[in-house]
């Protein structure tokens, strides 16, 4: 009987332990797909297990995840960005009440505390500290009004100066150590949104144990040397460090590494960037391109100002006229150097020899007299004299008696004999006479008006005339009758004696 009854009790206790189990499969699904009504942070179910009631349930934990910063980024030292993320609560009531916690950490320490009990509204902003890594992350963790808490981290980032070597001079013209702008320099470019002091940081050789440290009096930002000098380094901008006569630092002229740290090696200080180069050229600079991100090149030098890949003669040797010489004009790079980029001659002009030739003829061009901005008055239009031809009427011998001339008195024979005025005339006109009818001419000629053909000869026809008629008279009267022998004046005289 005893055995009996146990195994009845034994039956009782397996199928209770089997019906638990079936509630808490059951309850499992449920959370797995949540389809418990009214709530997705809490789960309860309750059975009875021989007139006893059996309750159980548990708590979701709120769900997080980090946005910003994201994979591949890189944040200035100094600048500020957001850190951004999501964060809900299996309550919904408790999402907006919960409390935010933002920490740190690059490389593998522990995380640092950034900001604590912050308001979950998704975003924060960070101004990124002096921490130098390419292995940095961000955690925000989040707690709910229930107690529960959970957290996440960001994708891996990198914190930076991001300052840079961007150019340098190892072998320059002249002393290395000579006082700027002259000597070994090394430039430096910020690619950041802001602007970098670097006072106090360090250039290194390979050896790490000669130091060139950046000051105010070995370093320029505005391309004015003789100004105090500068350390910042202004965003998107450069900084020039000379060496300045200083006797540690020093470029081998064959090969060397230079180095850029934010300190002094052994303080903890950071490598932020290096370059080794196996060769040099005098006058020849080591450059990236472009500058800040690209590859190193040996270009032209541009100190303080956007490198070039241009390597060509001209390029170089305009560079060095304006780094050669002073304000005066007055040479201040090696002699010699100088002279191999012909600079010393720069104002001179190369005469070059005319091949010796046979000589040849010159026939020079008439002189044009050179324009004026005045403008000539028009000459005064040349005013031709009209040709005078004095014509005498034929005489008819029979009437016109012979006169003999009296002591004295000039006879003219016959006035037409006159050589007449020749006055030039243009081409058409001497082709309108030639074409004319003699005898037209001959009729145009005794149209004249005789007192003007006797204007022309000074009066001398008239005057002659004038004592022929006086003549004349005379001899009328000492003889008491007309003169018949002149038929001009045998008119006049019969009308002024009508008796007769």
């Amino acid at each position: 009987m005893k055995k009996l009854r146990k195994s009845k009790i034994n039956q009782r206790i397996i199928q209770s332990l089997k019906r638990i189990g079936l509630v808490c499969g059951v309850l499992f699904l449920i959370v797995s797909f949540g389809k418990i009504q009214g709530t997705n942070s809490f789960f309860m179910d309750t059975d009875t297990i021989n007139g006893n009631s059996v309750t159980s349930g548990w708590w979701v934990p709120p769900a997080v995840e980090v946005t910003s910063p994201d994979s591949g980024d890189k944040w200035q030292v100094g600048s500020q960005h957001n850190i951004t993320w999501t964060a809900d609560s299996s309550d919904p009531s408790a999402t907006a009440s919960m409390d935010i916690d933002i920490d740190y950490k690059c490389g593998a320490g522990s995380y640092s505390s950034i900001a604590t009990g912050e308001a979950n509204d998704g975003t924060y902003g960070w101004t990124i500290p002096p921490t130098i890594s390419n292995d940095c992350y961000v955690r925000v963790t989040t707690t709910d009004s229930h107690g529960l808490s959970n957290f996440a981290e960001s994708d891996q980032f990198e914190i930076s100066w991001m300052v840079v070597m961007n150019e340098f001079l190892p072998n320059p013209t002249g002393a290395n150590n000579a006082s700027k702008p002259n000597g070994e320099w090394v430039e430096l470019y910020n690619n950041g949104l802001v602007a970098i002091d670097v006072n106090g940081w360090y250039l290194y050789d390979s050896d790490n144990a000669y130091e060139l440290q950046i000051s105010t009096s070995n370093s320029d930002n505005d391309n004015d040397t003789g100004d105090s000098g500068e350390t910042i380094v202004p965003a998107h901008g450069w900084l020039v460090v000379y060496r300045n006569n200083d006797a540690d630092f020093s470029l081998n002229n064959d090969s060397d590494t230079v180095k850029l740290y934010d300190g002094p090696i052994g303080s903890g200080a950071n490598l932020l960037d290096s370059y080794t180069y196996s060769s040099t050229v005098e006058g020849k600079t080591y450059a990236r391109v472009p500058d800040g991100t690209g590859s190193w090149v040996d270009p032209v030098p541009t100190p303080g100002g956007k490198n070039t890949k241009s390597n060509d003669p001209d390029d170089f040797q305009k560079y060095y006229e304006e780094f050669c010489f002073d304000k005066k004009d007055r040479p201040t790079c090696d002699k010699a150097f100088m002279e191999s980029l012909d600079l010393l001659k720069k104002d001179t002009v190369p005469v070059v020899e005319a091949p010796i030739t046979d000589p040849v003829p010159v026939i020079e061009d008439p002189v044009t007299p050179a324009p004026t901005d005045e403008t000539p008055a028009d000459p005064a239009p040349k005013t031709e004299e009209p040709v005078v031809t004095i014509t005498v009427p034929p005489v008819d011998p029979e009437v016109a008696p012979e006169i003999e001339p009296e002591t004295g008195a000039e006879v003219v024979s016959d006035i037409s004999e006159k050589p007449a005025i020749v006055e030039e005339k243009s081409a058409a006109e001497e082709k309108s006479v030639v074409e004319e009818n003699p005898a037209d001419v001959s009729a145009k000629k005794e149209e004249e008006k005789p007192e003007e053909k006797l204007d022309k000869s000074d009066g001398k026809e008239g005057d002659q005339k004038e004592e022929i008629r006086k003549d004349d008279e005379k001899k009328k009267d000492e003889s008491g009758k007309p003169d018949d022998d002149h038929g001009d004046d045998k008119e006049s005289d019969s009308s002024a004696n009508p008796t007769d």
